[in-house]
């Protein structure tokens, strides 16, 4: 149809425009496991996803991401790649930001920006981007489907919302952006399967 064709290209335009913006973060972790009866030091990694916020190198991403990390490296689509440094986590919200620690060159990278989740209205056309299972750059689409607000992650100093979407989110995405069809941040992608076995972003 005409309505879907339109969407496709808006889509893919929006996608040409932030997916620079989009990085993948790799952490690596030490962590002491017995080996043939001595306990040796054993090197961890794994991938997540995150979103340039600024000119300077400040990165959005999941704390889960990023919690416990002996070194967090980002990577641009460009291949170009950074050592990076927490400078704020929220463990409870699960965000965090990162920032990159040494010269950063923003080059022709996007700095996206952030939007209004509230302003989202259940039903609109949202999407994500990120590395799902190691594949970089990856997008996938879908609506806003609800939203939850959890009464034992609430109090008078914080409100956390999940928005759920039915837009494919898969380990590795977690920390990547979601995405309204101004191209504007409204969330902060994770895998969350509490109380029920659903797919939901934080904002």
């Amino acid at each position: 149809s005409i309505s879907a064709t339109s969407f496709s290209q808006k889509l893919s335009d929006l996608y040409k425009r932030v997916n620079s913006s989009v990085v993948v973060i790799t952490t690596l972790n030490y962590t002491p496991e017995n080996v043939g009866g001595k306990v040796e030091m054993v090197t961890n990694a794994s991938i997540g996803s995150g979103v340039l916020i600024s000119e300077d190198g400040f990165i959005w991403t999941a704390a889960h991401v990023v919690q416990a990390a002996e070194l967090v490296e980002v990577e641009f689509v460009d291949g170009d790649k950074y050592e990076a440094k927490v400078i704020s986590s929220n463990p409870e919200a699960d965000v965090a930001l990162i920032k990159i620690s040494s010269y950063f060159e923003l080059k022709q990278r996007y700095v996206a920006k952030i939007g209004d989740s509230d302003r989202v209205e259940i039903g609109e056309d949202v999407f994500v981007l990120g590395a799902p299972r190691g594949f970089k750059q990856s997008l996938s689409r879908g609506i806003l489907s609800g939203r939850y607000e959890p009464e034992n992650l609430s109090n008078d100093f914080i409100e956390i919302e999940f928005l759920q979407t039915d837009a494919a989110v898969n380990p590795g995405n977690s920390g990547g952006p979601m995405f309204n069809m101004k191209g504007e941040i409204i969330g902060i992608c994770l895998l969350y399967t509490s109380p029920s076995p659903r797919d939901r972003t934080r904002s």
